[in-house]
């Protein structure tokens, strides 16, 4: 009797468990073919939530990474090389595997959009 108490009691407990499936949202990196846009595709990227403007604005740490300063600050200072992003360090410095940027890192895909973008030649369009 005490086996069938145990079996029953463990199946009670088996079938009482939940799962719960978390669906993990996976971005396809950006089309090479088509053409980026510095003022919505990249400029969003130093912007949103002060990702680098906490630290990267007028008056503090160099590139200037506001809006109306970022193209401006990048391409003047070196900070991007059009066609060869392993030369920019707007893309090597904070990239998801670098360990130079001690303070935030690019998420993998926005990484992929300024590598796009570099090789497109780095417009401000």
């Amino acid at each position: 009797m005490r086996k069938i108490l145990i079996l029953l009691g463990s199946l009670f407990l088996i079938t009482a468990c939940q799962y719960e499936v978390i669906k993990v949202e996976v971005i396809p990196p950006p089309d090479p073919t088509v053409e980026l846009s510095f003022a919505t595709d990249i400029a969003p990227i130093f912007t949103a939530n002060n990702n680098c403007t906490a630290c990267h604005a007028p008056g503090k740490t160099s590139p200037d990474l506001t809006t109306a300063n970022a193209y401006q600050s990048l391409i003047n200072g070196d900070f991007v090389v059009p066609n060869n992003p392993e030369a920019s360090l707007i893309y090597t410095y904070p990239n998801p595997n670098a360990s130079t940027h001690s303070w935030k890192h690019y998420t993998t895909y926005q990484a992929e959009l300024l590598l796009t973008w570099i090789n497109q030649g780095a417009q401000n369009n």
